[in-house]
């Protein structure tokens, strides 16, 4: 989900994001999240909610939304940190995983496919972080060798922005534009549009790192 509001770039661009690919949070409607304005008790209640995963009827204590300094943005931030801080797990079947993509001094985040494929690669980067030379090609995707094989589930799939996609099953690629093959999708990168994917990846060889934290 991508808000018109959000820019690039910020301190809370990140965790609004993620908080929005999470399901806690989904704005206004038409495009905007109201970052820097006052949450109230109410969307308070159901960012909890959805994050907690059970109802609040009584609210917060001590909080009654109309004075407190809090904004939506910090809120966002503050979960984020918390689910960053929880003791790692597996991911539970059709849990969603998030990966983090750092390339040219941007990182993005994306959100792993649930096929075999992308808890292979999930299970490779939880050894450590994997970095990747990829090159153009065919003016619609960044493309580079991965090193070893992981297993396929390839389907005719039409890429869009931000697909990232197992090619030939020891190959990844990053699309920024549409192509039609039998791939095997791995994951897909989180409120991008096609034009900012390729300004991020720019133009010739770059390195690109997959992880499964933020890097430093």
């Amino acid at each position: 989900m991508q808000f018109n509001d959000v820019p690039e770039g910020q301190w809370y661009t990140e965790s609004i994001r993620w908080a929005a690919s999470e399901e806690l949070v989904r704005g206004y409607g038409n495009g905007r999240f109201g970052t820097n304005d006052p949450i109230t008790q109410q969307q308070l209640d159901i960012i909890l909610n959805n994050y907690l995963g059970q109802t609040i009827t009584q609210g917060i204590p001590g909080f009654d939304g109309s004075s407190a300094p809090t904004t939506r943005a910090q809120v966002a931030a503050v979960l984020q940190r918390l689910s960053d801080t929880q003791p790692g797990t597996s991911p539970s079947e059709g849990e969603e995983t998030m990966l983090y993509i750092t390339v040219n001094g941007t990182t993005l985040t994306a959100t792993l496919a649930n096929n075999s494929s992308a808890e292979a690669f999930r299970e490779l980067l939880a050894n450590g972080p994997c970095t990747i030379q990829m090159s153009d090609y065919g003016n619609f995707e960044k493309v580079g060798p991965l090193g070893q094989s992981l297993p396929t589930n390839n389907q005719q799939i039409t890429t869009e922005a931000g697909d990232i996609i197992l090619y030939q099953g020891n190959q990844i690629t990053i699309y920024y534009d549409r192509n039609s093959w039998n791939f095997t999708r791995l994951g897909k990168i989180n409120g991008v549009t096609s034009q900012q994917l390729r300004d991020i990846l720019g133009s010739g060889d770059v390195s690109v790192t997959f992880s499964l934290e933020k890097m430093a």
